[in-house]
């Protein structure tokens, strides 16, 4: 009687499937992606702080200026290895700190003295309060129990610039001294 080709109806069988298919991987995708949204799941990834910092040094002091800030709620100074040690060279304030502070805003700067202890003649040790009267904020050494042991940085270490934003810090720049 009637004869029918059976490569016909089984190629119609399969167009109907293969589309049930892709409509419930495009639901299924939607339904993620919305998800993803109303939930807020990037909520608790956070920025880290962001800035441009220049380093100038000119013989044994490192000027240290905000270029920008991208994102930064505070700028900090602090030293590594035989700079560990940040000194406040402002009179009556002579003693290590565990940090400096740096301003936020672009042009602000602060100078580090990272030279030797020793005067020219290499038998007294440098007064603080001298490298304060050249314009220099702080000195860097690898001691720090009392203002009497500043003994300079004779070693290596590094001067860094640690920043924070919404509670996350992180090293922004890194100068090797």
């Amino acid at each position: 009687m009637f004869e029918t080709d059976s490569t016909e109806e089984n190629g119609r069988a399969v167009s109907p499937v293969i589309g049930v298919i892709l409509m419930v991987a495009i639901t299924v995708i939607l339904a993620a992606v919305i998800a993803a949204f109303v939930l807020d799941l990037g909520q608790g990834q956070g920025a880290n702080p962001q800035a441009g910092i220049t380093f100038d040094q000119s013989n044994d002091n490192v000027t240290i200026t905000v270029n920008s800030v991208e994102r930064a709620d505070s700028l900090i100074v602090n030293g590594t290895n035989d700079c560990n040690y940040i000194y406040s060279t402002t009179a009556g304030s002579q003693e290590a700190v565990p940090e400096a502070s740096l301003g936020t805003s672009a042009g602000d700067s602060v100078t580090v003295h990272i030279g030797d202890a020793q005067q020219g003649d290499g038998t007294s040790k440098l007064d603080l309060g001298d490298v304060n009267n050249g314009g220099v904020e702080y000195a860097c050494s690898s001691s720090g129990s009392g203002s009497g042991d500043y003994d300079g940085n004779p070693g290596s270490g590094s001067i860094q610039i640690i920043g924070s934003y919404d509670g996350s810090e992180s090293v922004i720049a890194e100068y090797d001294v």
